[in-house]
């Protein structure tokens, strides 16, 4: 059994935490702040309360997993409830697209209502075409260590080759090209610049859809606080970790900002904090009276910034995502969206970004190149961004602590 301590409370953290746990180490966890879920967190203000974070996640496999190896099925104690309402995009020029999530023909149908068939085949073909690049990164990238472009062989880097750029993708309709980008910009990319293969996450929510759970992914949150509690995970809040010890490379424990040295064998960094950027996405929370028009799950309003409404589960407490200069409020006005007249009350609030997805030249590795017995986990760190895939992290570090313990006691 060693000694494990875990620095941040967030998804990754959390459940690294509880995977090790279930393995037998004692496991420590430290986090920063007075709660744990890290960017998925929730706030309050006049009646209304809003989710902080993400509102959905794809991959619920990712997730599910994590609950079943670490102790009893999620089912047992949290539902997750799929995203139904398609996905709204409003045009500049007053057009909109209703697109299903999880529904090939439910979207060949409507964009062969609203642009026509040719758009539709287009749309098609491009999202079929990305499957087996979804399965080269999941076998690749996701499921084990990312080991560099050149081990994919000559076929894959070519399927992953980073002069394919996504704006070369011939579309006959620019509007495709807005409703295939729009996930870029919500997670820091120019589209521009940006490889060809990050066009996969439409695959990826065509094939695993969107899920929630009922009030708001804090429940998840919730769910992995009774987990750690189970499982015997020492938490301790409003405990920042000043500095990592070791000796000869090897880990020796951490030092908390109150001086308190905590001895370890290994440990697991979930503090990607550091890295994060601001930049210039606001968020607003708002909370509208009942006479405001009902939204699906997210409306995304193209244009420059672009903006994104969520209004997951009640219909009275949104929140609107806003990537550039500008009111927000202001600006879904300007665009055939006016909720100025319902809303009650109004918080506005910076959200935090890691960049891009699966850009693993500059994701630091699961396991540390540098410091024997240091492993890494979170939005920073391979294979990238995203509740399902820091959630994939920590199951490839838990992995390779566990193989590494036993690979021990045969050697003893």
């Amino acid at each position: 059994m060693a000694r494990v301590v875990v620095i941040g409370g967030g998804f990754g953290g959390m459940a690294a935490a509880a995977r090790l746990a279930k393995l037998g180490h004692r496991v420590r966890l430290f986090e920063r702040t007075e709660q744990l879920g890290g960017a998925v967190r929730k706030v309050e203000q006049d009646g209304f309360s809003w989710d902080i974070g993400p509102t959905a996640m794809t991959l619920p496999a990712a997730i599910r997993d994590t609950f079943r190896k670490s102790g009893r099925p999620l089912e047992q104690v949290r539902d997750l409830v799929p995203v139904e309402t398609p996905r709204w995009h409003v045009f500049q020029d007053g057009s909109a697209i209703d697109l299903p999530i999880q529904s090939r023909s439910g979207q060949r149908a409507e964009l062969e209502q609203t642009l026509g068939k040719s758009a539709a085949d287009a749309w098609e073909l491009t999202i079929d075409q990305l499957g087996p690049t979804w399965e080269l990164l999941r076998a690749q990238a996701l499921e084990q260590p990312y080991k560099g472009i050149r081990a994919l062989g000559v076929k894959g880097a070519r399927t992953l080759a980073p002069w394919r750029n996504l704006a070369e993708l011939k579309l006959p309709d620019e509007r495709l090209r807005a409703v295939l980008e729009h996930h870029l910009i919500v997670t820091g990319t120019d589209p521009r610049t940006a490889p060809a293969y990050l066009a996969v996450h439409a695959y990826v929510e065509r094939t695993f859809g969107l899920w929630t759970c009922e009030g708001g992914l804090t429940g998840l949150v919730d769910a992995f606080v009774r987990r750690l509690a189970e499982r015997k995970v020492d938490v301790r809040l409003g405990a920042p970790v000043a500095k990592i010890t070791s000796k000869n490379r090897t880990i020796t424990g951490v030092v908390l900002e109150d001086g308190r040295e905590i001895t370890a064998d290994l440990v697991v960094a979930a503090d990607g904090t550091a890295d994060l950027r601001t930049g210039d996405v606001r968020l607003t929370c708002i909370g509208v009276d009942r006479q405001a028009p009902v939204l699906p799950h997210e409306t995304v309003v193209h244009g420059d910034p672009l903006v994104v409404v969520r209004a997951p589960q009640s219909q009275r407490a949104w929140t609107i995502l806003c990537y550039g200069e500008g009111d927000p409020l202001d600006l879904l006005a300007d665009r055939g969206i006016d909720i100025r007249p319902y809303v009650l009350t109004r918080r506005d609030l910076q959200t935090p970004q890691y960049g891009p997805p699966w850009s693993w030249r500059t994701l630091t590795p699961n396991r540390d190149p540098h410091t024997h017995g240091l492993f890494h986990v979170g939005g920073t760190t391979r294979p990238g961004p995203g509740l399902p895939y820091v959630m994939l992290g920590a199951a490839l570090v838990a992995e390779d602590i566990g193989k590494a313990q036993r690979q021990q006691a045969q050697a003893n």
